[in-house]
């Protein structure tokens, strides 16, 4: 879709092999989270999702850093698309993709940027129809009231359009 935005490749996605995860179903909607934390890289989220949640790998597919951890406005690959996250909770988490916004209710214009040229390039390659049921907030409070999602959606309705 956006030739000019690049995707900053996982390094080695776990010590364990991809079989002991699940193969992840078709991709009907996207669900943004945010960190909750001022900084952090894909890296970071990664350690605390393996240490302290004792989780095989990232639980997000996506991980937006703000230039506290990592560069401002990139976005960096996690877990793979291929299988099942652990971002939103069972039944969820099957037919999803997570992306995730390192902050805290505050988000830089280049991550909002960001995410909605990957959201944009997301509904492309899987072939889904930019909405408030296909693009969701993990629940009310995430990803926190720094990012007005109804203007992200039309924004990725806009871009769509312009490649089409």
């Amino acid at each position: 879709m956006n030739r000019n935005m690049a995707i900053v490749s996982m390094c080695v996605l776990s010590s364990l092999p991809l079989m002991s995860m699940d193969t992840r179903k078709k991709t009907e909607v996207i669900i943004v989270h945010h960190s909750a934390t001022s900084g952090g890289s894909v890296e970071t989220i990664r350690r605390y999702h393996k240490e302290v949640n004792k989780w095989e790998d990232i639980g997000y597919h996506y991980v937006i850093t703000n230039g506290n951890g990592g560069k401002d406005g990139v976005v960096h690959a996690g877990r793979s698309e291929e299988l099942t996250g652990a971002h939103a909770g069972k039944g969820r988490n099957q037919n999803s993709l997570g992306v995730c916004l390192i902050g805290n209710d505050t988000f830089t214009e280049k991550q909002i940027e960001a995410l909605t040229k990957h959201l944009a390039t997301l509904c492309v390659k899987h072939k889904i129809t930019p909405s408030a049921k296909t693009i969701q907030r993990h629940h009310e409070e995430c990803p926190g009231n720094g990012i007005d999602l109804d203007k992200v959606i039309q924004k990725v309705k806009e871009l769509m359009a312009e490649k089409s």
